[in-house]
């Protein structure tokens, strides 16, 4: 996505009267990674925002040219990050746009007390109360033997998500009681009770990737977390989910770069999260979501 200004605009009529709103470029930035089709395939987006409000999801692989920013900004308000931040937007625009539920992601439920009235949540906000009350489940990435990745999402994000999370196969629980909170209080169960983790890491994921899949294996574990959920908290398991068909072979790299800044090259396949890119000396592995809150500093709109 690298759109060219042409030299000879000026001169066309009537571009006098837009000629500042030509040459004033829009900011670009990365609001989020996603997984999205094409062809029957699914493939690492960025869903990019621009300065003048439009939102876009950019197809990230094969030959690209892209250099970013080296601070963070807001997705919204495009104001640079003091911090590193679990969300793309600044304290101003999660009150502007009714985000509260991020900080509920992070901090826990109720802004990080505990609990909340989804009648009259804490945050003040309407939609929060309307979206944080119903829908969610927590997701198990299965790895292998022992090595599980717990999260929380909406019920009709867990195949995204899993995508995202670089593993063979994973499950995701049938709650009755399916607000934020109780699926928070749920993954907090899983981490302590069965050792789950809160992320994996790249060299775990790397090496998920690059064994030979054990799917009788990975079903005795998805197996054994589903007993343990029916015994322990009387909770159903979902059909456990087989992502075999969606992954992509891990090529040999050099090193793993923690946040590229500019991407001259090719990408040339991915795992998960995690992005292998060839430029003109080395190749490398990145994790995508590195990029989300990067200005694309080299696009004119």
């Amino acid at each position: 996505m690298v759109l060219e200004e042409s030299s000879k605009i000026d001169s066309l009529p009537g571009m006098e009267e837009v000629g500042k709103w030509v040459y004033d470029p829009a900011l670009y930035c990365v609001a989020r990674f996603l997984y999205r089709p094409l062809n029957d395939l699914w493939f690492p987006h960025l869903e990019v925002t621009s300065s003048y409000g439009t939102r876009q999801a950019v197809l990230i692989f094969g030959q690209m040219s892209y250099k970013l920013s080296e601070e963070r900004f807001c997705a919204h308000c495009f104001s640079m990050l003091e911090q590193e931040s679990y969300y793309p937007y600044c304290a101003a625009c999660v009150q502007e746009l009714e985000l509260f539920f991020l900080r509920c992601y992070q901090e826990g439920i109720g802004l990080g007390e505990g609990d909340c009235d989804y009648e009259a949540p804490r945050c003040g906000s309407k939609f929060c109360g309307k979206y944080c009350k119903s829908g969610f489940t927590v997701y198990i990435a299965v790895g292998g033997k022992g090595c599980f990745k717990v999260g929380v999402t909406k019920k009709v994000n867990v195949f995204y998500k899993l995508l995202e999370e670089g593993v063979f196969g994973g499950l995701n629980v049938r709650l009755t009681e399916d607000s934020l909170g109780d699926a928070l209080e749920l993954k907090a169960f899983l981490k302590k009770e069965l050792g789950a983790k809160d992320y994996l890491t790249m060299d775990e994921k790397l090496q998920i990737g690059r064994s030979e899949v054990d799917w009788e294996g990975l079903k005795d574990q998805m197996e054994w977390v589903t007993d343990q959920l029916r015994r322990e908290r009387d909770l159903v398991v979902e059909a456990p989910w087989d992502l075999r068909s969606h992954s992509f072979k891990v090529p040999d790299i050099e090193f793993i770069r923690r946040t590229p800044l500019e991407l001259q090259g090719e990408l040339i396949g991915f795992w998960g999260r995690i992005g292998f890119f060839q430029d003109a000396t080395h190749r490398f592995a990145f994790d995508l979501k590195s990029l989300v809150g990067r200005i694309l500093e080299n696009v004119v709109g």
